[in-house]
C-alpha cells in the first residue's frame, strides 16, 4: 500500500512540474499568468512523452511477448536433432508388435544411414502448418560436460520439401578442431533460418 501511494505521489509531481500554482485567484498578476503557461506546456510535455512511452511499450510487449507466442517463427517450429553415424555401427534391435504390418518405407526411413565422408544423420521435424522448402542450420559439437564448441559448421543448408507435421533425415559433414575424438562427440544442431511456400 506504501508503494502505491508513493508511485501517486511521485506521478502527481512529475505532472504537476516545478511550475505547478494551483488555482489562479484574483487579482491575477502577470507572474501568475506566466506560470500559468509555463504549467500548461509542461503538462503537454508530460502528456506527449508518457504517450508515446506507452506506444512504446505496448508495442515491445506485442513484439518480445505476445507475438512470439502466439506466432512463432517459423524456425522455432522445426524440430532438428544430429547424431554421429558413419554406417558402421549396428543399429540397436527394433521392438515391434506381433500385430504391425510390415511398413517398407517405413523400414527405409528408420533405417536411413550415413556414412563415413558424409557421417552426421540430421533428421528435420516441421511442426508447422506450413509446406518448408529452405532450412539454414549450424551444427555444434561437444565433449560430454564440456562447453567448447569443436565443429567448425558455419551455416549449413536443406533445400528438402518438408511438408507440415512430416519429416526428413539427411547426411552432412562438418570439420573439426584438430585431434577431436569425432564419435565421442555430442552433436547438436540449431535451426537459424526457414522459408515456407
Amino acid at each position: 500500500m506504501d508503494t502505491i501511494i508513493i508511485a501517486t505521489r511521485v506521478l502527481r509531481a512529475i505532472w504537476n512540474g516545478p511550475f505547478h500554482i494551483g488555482r489562479l485567484s484574483q487579482p491575477v498578476s502577470v507572474g501568475d499568468v506566466l506560470l500559468k503557461v509555463l504549467e500548461t506546456f509542461w503538462r503537454a510535455a508530460v502528456a506527449i512523452v508518457g504517450g508515446a512511452a506507452a506506444v512504446a511499450g505496448t508495442l515491445s510487449l506485442w513484439f518480445l511477448v505476445v507475438e512470439p507466442v502466439l506466432f512463432p517463427p517459423l524456425e522455432k517450429s522445426i524440430a532438428i536433432t544430429v547424431r554421429y553415424d558413419d554406417g558402421k555401427q549396428p543399429l540397436p534391435p527394433r521392438i515391434e508388435s506381433a500385430t504391425a504390418k510390415p511398413d517398407p518405407a517405413k523400414d527405409r526411413y528408420e533405417n536411413f544411414r550415413c556414412t563415413s565422408l558424409y557421417p552426421l544423420l540430421v533428421e528435420f521435424t516441421n511442426n508447422s502448418s506450413k509446406t518448408v522448402k529452405h532450412i539454414g542450420f549450424e551444427i555444434a559439437a561437444r565433449y560430454p560436460d564440456h562447453s567448447d564448441d569443436l565443429a567448425n559448421s558455419n551455416y549449413l543448408e536443406s533445400d528438402a520439401i518438408l511438408k507440415p507435421h512430416y519429416s526428413v533425415k539427411n547426411c552432412y559433414s562438418v570439420t573439426y578442431r584438430d585431434n577431436s575424438d569425432i564419435p565421442a562427440l555430442v552433436h547438436s544442431a540449431k535451426v537459424s533460418a526457414a522459408l515456407a511456400d
